[in-house]
């Protein structure tokens, strides 16, 4: 509210969700009422905090009371489209508790396209829908892709997406599909530019367009 942006963009994580049992629609609840104080627009993605399960599922909780998990916008000419990169079944996405510290089985991204035989307006069909709406928008001044887990960095490594490694003996967390079909979309649409969160760390790294016209940031 103090600088006056035009709008804010937020990459997802507003809630933990996984330190207690049941503490996710009271953690949902403190973070809309933060939310009711901004003065600017502001358009939400979903983190995988967000879309845990515990007490109650939070992507639904997502979708009733935010918005669509993924969707597109436009301002001044510039092209956005929100991801949801944390397509994961409910059974992945339940917190559990495990020895010392609560988690799911899955907390990295993934991405799903549709199924053999149907286009980008089936039921989670994210990719398709991605092809589909990057193409309907060739035309804008600069193309903008937002998502919590970043298919890229660090170094084009695409940690996001992958099983952590816990010193060479437990993998966990990761494996989802989507990541490389990603990568090739940004190249062939040529998207200026992706945000990315997740990974609490500041890294910038840069993908070259399929014809070599430029690059993605």
């Amino acid at each position: 509210n103090l600088i006056r942006p035009d709008f804010v963009l937020v990459l997802g994580d507003f809630v933990r969700g996984q330190r207690r049992p049941g503490e996710l629609e009271r953690e949902y609840e403190r973070f809309y009422r933060a939310l009711l104080e901004l003065e600017v627009p502001a358009f939400l993605l979903p983190g995988n905090h967000d879309q845990y399960v515990n007490g109650i599922d939070g992507a639904r909780w997502f979708e009733e009371n935010l918005g669509p998990l993924y969707y597109s916008f436009d301002v001044g000419g510039c092209h956005f489209a929100c991801l949801d990169s944390y397509q994961w079944p409910e059974d992945d996405r339940v917190v559990m508790n495990k020895l010392f510290f609560m988690e799911p089985r899955k907390w990295q991204g993934q991405l799903l396209d549709a199924p053999a035989g149907e286009g980008y307006s089936a039921p989670g069909a994210q990719l398709s829908w991605l092809e589909e709406d990057l193409a309907s928008h060739a035309d804008a001044t600069a193309r903008i892709v937002a998502m919590h887990h970043d298919p890229f960095t660090p170094e084009g490594k695409g940690f996001s997406f992958i099983n952590v490694n816990y010193w060479g003996i437990y993998h966990a967390g990761g494996g989802g599909g989507g990541r490389q079909e990603l990568l090739d979309l940004f190249a062939r649409f040529r998207v200026d530019h992706v945000f990315g969160g997740h990974l609490h760390t500041d890294a910038v790294g840069s993908l070259p367009w399929v014809y070599g016209d430029g690059e993605t940031v």
